[in-house]
C-alpha cells in the first residue's frame, strides 16, 4: 500500500500542541470517515482548518 500524504507531512508546531493520536481520536469520538481515498485525508484537514486559524 502507498503511503498517505499524511503520513510524510511534518506540521511543525501544530502538531507539538496536538499530536496526530489526539486528533485521530477526535475524529474517532466524532465518528468521522473517509468514505473514500482523498488526496487531503481527515487528520490533514484538521491541521489544514487549524492552520487557517
Amino acid at each position: 500500500m502507498a503511503a498517505r500524504l499524511v503520513d510524510r507531512v511534518g506540521l511543525g508546531d501544530l502538531t507539538e500542541v496536538f499530536p496526530p493520536e489526539l486528533v485521530d481520536a477526535v475524529l474517532a469520538k466524532s465518528r468521522s470517515r473517509e468514505v473514500r481515498v482523498r488526496l487531503l485525508p481527515p487528520r490533514l484537514m484538521v491541521y489544514f482548518v487549524l492552520a487557517r486559524a
